[in-house]
């Protein structure tokens, strides 16, 4: 039973470190590596200072441990998830000229919708980069194969 004294808030932000923290910081630090296009670091670095769902990540680390599995094993997919719902946001707020998102600039907002629109194709192509290279260490050959005949079908 918990007591009155239980901080739930502090608790589910504690979940959230615990469990999210390692794949959202790694989405950013991937947002970050490799571009050298000077035009791009800027909204890569305001988007990776800005994007904090650990939501997601979380969600999967919890639904791994709840069928026995160990959390860790969700890190790259969740990393690549966490990709994918920053530059599905994105692509977004393009749609809807949503400029301010708590009263902070959304990344068409604040750099327009065409530079926005280049980030969040990059963004994307970065998710299915990590899961590739997931897919290459973790996924036997012929599992491999198979998904990416699927990818290419679709």
């Amino acid at each position: 039973m918990i007591g009155a004294d239980f901080d739930s808030e502090n608790h589910i932000q504690k979940i959230l470190e615990d469990k999210g923290r390692k794949a959202l910081n790694k989405a950013k630090k991937t947002m970050l590596e490799g571009v050298k296009e000077k035009d791009l670091q800027a909204p890569l670095r305001y988007l990776a200072k800005n994007w904090n769902d650990m939501l997601r990540p979380t969600l999967m680390a919890l639904s791994c441990e709840a069928v026995g599995g160990e959390a860790e094993a969700t890190t790259s997919a969740a990393t690549a998830m966490t990709l994918l719902c920053s530059s599905m946001n994105i692509y977004d707020h393009i749609m809807d000229r949503t400029k301010f998102k708590s009263f902070t600039p959304t990344l068409p907002g604040k750099f327009g919708n065409g530079l926005a629109l280049i980030v969040a194709g990059l963004v994307t192509a970065k998710a299915f980069s990590v899961l590739y290279e997931h897919a290459e260490k973790e996924v036997p050959s012929a599992k491999h194969a198979k998904v990416n005949k699927l990818f290419q079908d679709f």
